[in-house]
């Protein structure tokens, strides 16, 4: 409960800021140009302000991840990816990359991969709060700048830096406080966490090295030949944990170890109020592929599909192989549609060309193949 009212009161602070900013647009409009213009050229002006704001939450986006990656360089941690808007930017055998990808809940996401030999709680933790200081640093720049020149420079130069000096309050205070919000921990919390639990600290750094593997073409059976919750004791309303689990499952279901899945998926289930809503989203991926190629008495996998899930499968279809790929299955092995099978294996592999984690890929290929083969 206590986690709830936190985001509740965040949101609700972040909504009076914009709201603060909003009006000070409108002031500022007054303020520099007094009654010289037309009714026309102030709602022209204001909406210039609005665009300036999306502007300036968008360099703050770009900034806070950039913080990140700074904090992680500055402790000898190496580039994985950097994503923002649906894009993201990775780097294999020395090229970078550009692709679609997209995380609910997330507008933004820097990835390292921390030194061979592991870093410090606090390096961890600066590697964390990187984005939080830029925000931080660079609102009191824009600020200070704007203190000092407002009466000379321009009205758009004047309410940018105001803009920028608001909405990197507001990066902040989602960030740094610590909170769960759309079922992600936020950097504040990550924080937290991994102060305070040696098992997410390990899962924290373990994944951050194999997602850097599988970038290479490492697929997920080589990166981790055992199990990271093995003989653990997990608190199931952490997101790491839940992150933990949900690797173990597709690990498992990769080396087609079936039975292992299953038994993890009855784990997840019994717990399944704990779990945030968008890992059970992401479990219902391998629960339905699963159940379709080890059908067990009992289980109807058309109760999986709500029409919310269906509706994030679709949207993860335009670039990950894992959506893809349940989709494929269900299509070939529940719905017995070949036609539109066929159709999504063109599509999968399609995506699969243009998909950022070869690794990940070589996988996906590996189970769609091994669904085909069943219908066989």
């Amino acid at each position: 409960m206590k986690s709830i009212k936190t985001e509740n009161i965040l949101i609700g602070v972040i909504l009076l800021i914009f709201i603060g900013m909003g009006g000070v647009i409108g002031y500022s409009v007054s303020f520099y140009f007094g009654d010289n213009l037309p009714w026309w050229a102030i709602i022209l002006r204001i909406v210039e302000g609005m665009l300036l704001l999306f502007i300036a939450i968008f360099l703050q986006l770009i900034l806070h991840e950039a913080g990140h990656m700074t904090a992680a360089l500055i402790r000898g941690w190496k580039f994985i990816s950097f994503m923002a808007l649906g894009w993201i930017l990775t780097r294999r055998n020395g090229h970078f990359h550009l692709s679609r990808f997209n995380i609910a809940g997330a507008g933004g996401q820097c990835l390292m991969q921390p030194p061979a030999q592991g870093d410090t709680s606090l390096g961890i933790a600066f590697y964390n709060a990187g984005g939080v200081l830029m925000n931080i640093v660079v609102s009191l720049i824009s600020g200070i700048f704007l203190i000092l020149n407002y009466r000379t420079i321009s009205w758009d130069l004047a309410i940018l830096l105001m803009l920028l000096f608001f909405s990197g309050l507001v990066f902040a205070l989602i960030n740094g406080i610590p909170v769960v919000m759309g079922g992600l921990p936020n950097d504040g919390k990550n924080i937290q966490q991994l102060h305070k639990d040696p098992f997410s600290t390990k899962t924290f750094i373990t994944t951050m090295r194999f997602i850097s593997r599988m970038q290479q073409g490492e697929t997920i059976d080589q990166v981790a030949p055992d199990y990271l919750c093995d003989g653990q004791k997990m608190d199931y309303k952490n997101p790491i944990h839940q992150m933990a689990l949900s690797f173990d499952i597709s690990l498992a279901i990769s080396k087609l170890d079936f039975n292992k899945a299953q038994t993890l998926l009855a784990e997840i289930d019994a717990h399944q109020a704990e779990i945030a809503d968008l890992y059970l989203k992401e479990l219902t991926f391998e629960k339905v592929y699963l159940y379709l190629v080890a059908p067990r008495d009992n289980i109807q996998v058309k109760d999986f599909l709500s029409d919310d899930f269906i509706q994030y499968m679709n949207a993860q279809c335009a670039f990950r192989p894992t959506a893809l790929r349940t989709k494929y299955t269900y299509t070939l092995l529940y719905e017995h549609n070949k036609a539109e099978a066929e159709k999504l294996y063109g599509q999968f592999y399609k995506v699969c060309n243009k998909y950022h984690i070869p690794g990940e890929v070589e996988t996906e290929k590996k189970l769609v193949e091994y669904a085909t083969a069943l219908d066989l």
